[in-house]
């Protein structure tokens, strides 16, 4: 154990910064620290502060085992900032900031690992990605599971490097937290060890090979009893992000368009790593094996990623691809400086990738900017249309009426009981669909209902209806 103590502390040791790394991390936390201002809460970070609204220990683990993907570690890192902030904009994202700019430093040491020539330009490509702010802004679990992540992925070359029971033990532990911070985290550290297969002709490396697969069984085991009692709980009306779609790329703006176009680039630069790997000198041994296994974590965590929401027919939530994004950024810059050297090339791969930077930050600042989310705005039309013999009820059920009580508490008091009113308020969250609110009009309207007024407010909609 003592062993193990010392080795994780060496890897600390590590990660001390110099004044660049500090002026860039510094720099990115006050950007983070202003754009969470800015931004209101969105869907997904309000439905995970329900324990709030009546808070009890018994109530937060409940809800905690009601979500879909589980995940104790954020909430308990999350609970005392919200507890003392409340449903904030800052308070409940202040977690996800610090771990963002753990993540930069984490991110800087395993490009330089890479021997990556231009490592803070790729830091700043991580920095900007789209996937990375929304991260920070969902107040949920995908930025500390980023962090564990990258430590996780450090930790394996480590393991690479010198095979033991120390530096296995530690990858294990690290597998472990990712799985108890979000399942999906661990796929990196899978496809890492997977692609380590191409090298276990050597001896080292196919010790190594050894000594991760039994880390990976030995994190899967601890965290299998977890599994079961969570997905046994797991609540299948669990309101669920809209996820990419076709509908969504054709209804999109100029800067969706490019973002999608800059994201085919770096797809493009990434399967170019693969064949770099293979065009690396043979001296160049170790980059080889970092860039393939780099290439491996990307592939197998977006594949796994798709295929299972295609599978289960849940909607591909963008941010599900972050934990690809670090090794995929280090892959696509070490793509960028290998065709850096070739002379005839060099104009237009620096115009390519000075593009994607443009692009990504773009994308930031139309984000932030054009909130599409704002249920504290929205929930606050809702206690004034409350006059006279009158009651609200919040469309699609589920965990609808949650999102609008984190705000405004005492319309729990005033939801339906029956429809014996002469005045009802149908709150529509921006996650209602189209069909969801015009069956609750319909419905009303067979009871002779009329519609009063409509008040479209944060991306949902507020609909009076009065009894003729």
């Amino acid at each position: 154990m003592q062993n193990v103590t010392n080795s994780a502390a060496e890897l600390l040791t590590k990660l001390r910064l110099s004044s660049m790394d500090l002026r860039f991390v510094a720099a990115y936390a006050l950007v983070l620290i202003a754009a969470a201002l800015l931004t209101p809460l969105r869907v997904p970070e309000v439905l995970s502060l329900g324990w709030s609204v009546h808070f009890s220990w018994s109530g937060f683990w409940t809800w905690i085992s009601r979500a879909l993907d589980p995940s104790p570690l954020a909430y308990l890192i999350q609970l005392p900032f919200v507890l003392a902030f409340g449903a904030s904009r800052l308070g409940p994202r202040i977690p996800g900031i610090l771990f963002a700019a753990v993540s930069c430093v984490l991110f800087l040491r395993l490009a330089q690992r890479a021997a990556v020539k231009r490592h803070y330009e790729a830091l700043l490509l991580f920095m900007l990605l789209p996937v990375q702010l929304l991260a920070v802004m969902a107040s949920t679990q995908y930025e500390m599971a980023t962090v564990f992540v990258l430590f996780t992925t450090l930790a394996f070359f480590d393991l690479v490097a010198q095979p033991s029971y120390k530096t296995g033990a530690i990858f294990a532990i690290a597998v472990t937290i990712c799985l108890y911070t979000d399942r999906h985290a661990a796929l990196p550290a899978v496809g890492a060890v997977l692609f380590l297969l191409r090298f276990s002709g050597r001896p080292r490396e196919r010790q190594a090979v050894w000594f991760a697969l039994a880390s990976c069984l030995a994190a899967a085991t601890m965290y299998f009893p977890y599994y079961v009692w969570a997905h046994r709980k797991a609540d299948p009306y669990w309101l669920v992000e809209p996820g990419l779609s076709v509908s969504r790329f054709a209804n999109g703006t100029i800067v969706e368009w490019a973002l999608a176009a800059a994201v085919l680039i770096i797809l493009a630069g990434i399967i170019g790593g693969a064949g770099v790997s293979f065009r690396l000198p043979i001296s160049q041994v170790k980059r080889r094996l970092i860039l393939f296994c780099l290439f491996g974590s990307v592939i197998v965590t977006l594949a796994f990623i798709v295929s299972s929401s295609l599978y289960m027919l849940y909607p591909l939530a963008t941010r599900d691809l972050l934990y690809a994004a670090p090794s995929a950024v280090i892959v696509f810059v070490m793509t960028v400086d290998w065709l850096m050297e070739k002379t005839a090339l060099r104009i237009p791969i620096a115009a390519v990738a000075i593009t994607v930077l443009v692009v990504c930050a773009l994308t930031d600042i139309e984000w932030v900017t054009s909130p599409k989310e704002n249920i504290a705005l929205e929930s606050r039309y809702i206690a004034p249309e409350l006059t006279g013999d009158s009651c609200v009820i919040f469309v699609s059920l589920g965990y609808s009426s949650t999102l609008f009580l984190v705000f405004q508490p005492q319309l729990e008091s005033r939801q339906c009981q029956d429809y014996f009113h002469h005045r009802i308020v149908l709150a529509n969250h921006p996650y209602v669909r189209p069909d969801q609110q015009a069956d609750a009009e319909g419905y009303f309207r067979g009871l002779n209902f009329r519609v009063a007024k409509r008040i479209r407010s944060g991306g949902g909609e507020i609909v009076v209806e009065q009894n003729n």
